[in-house]
């Protein structure tokens, strides 16, 4: 008998025990895993000593840190320039100006749009009450957010969806 064929002999007469081993083995790695954490903040590579690190911390306790949330609303149909999908952009941008120590809420529902009028300027929110607006103010809300740099590939996907 050949040596592999030997090996192929012995798993499959000492299959049970090589099966049951492998569970236990597979249960006491798995146990470990409840220790396992994700860190994700760079710091964790420098020693608190760090004069780098020192230094941030001296300048984000004397201005501010830079920490973001985002949330991304993605509708169930088409894309999000619709009454019931603007409405709820608008809710919840209101409602994260509600997060504790929230200092800028980003959406294109607040986008600060400037239109013209003579020669009056008047710069206001894109978005203010979507259950009122017509089929023709959507369309230009849409042209408004699908033309400006500063929010496609940023708040919005090109396809607007």
């Amino acid at each position: 008998m050949s040596s592999s064929n030997n090996r192929f002999y012995q798993i499959i007469r000492f299959r049970w025990l090589i099966i049951f081993t492998s569970i236990l083995l597979t249960v006491l790695m798995a146990m470990g895993l409840q220790n396992l954490a994700f860190n994700p903040d760079s710091r964790v590579f420098f020693s608190q000593q760090n004069p780098q690190l020192v230094a941030l911390e001296e300048l984000e306790n004397t201005f501010v840190k830079n920490e973001n949330i985002y949330i991304a609303l993605r509708p169930e149909e088409g894309d999000v320039f619709n009454r019931k999908t603007l409405s709820v952009l608008r809710e919840l941008t209101e409602a994260c100006w509600q997060i504790p120590f929230s200092s800028r809420v980003d959406s294109i529902a607040n986008f600060q749009h400037m239109a013209v009028q003579g020669d009056d300027l008047s710069v206001d929110d894109l978005v203010t009450d979507a259950t009122k607006l017509s089929d023709q103010e959507i369309k230009k809300i849409r042209d408004i957010v699908l033309n400006e740099h500063a929010l496609v590939h940023h708040l919005i996907n090109p396809a607007g969806t």
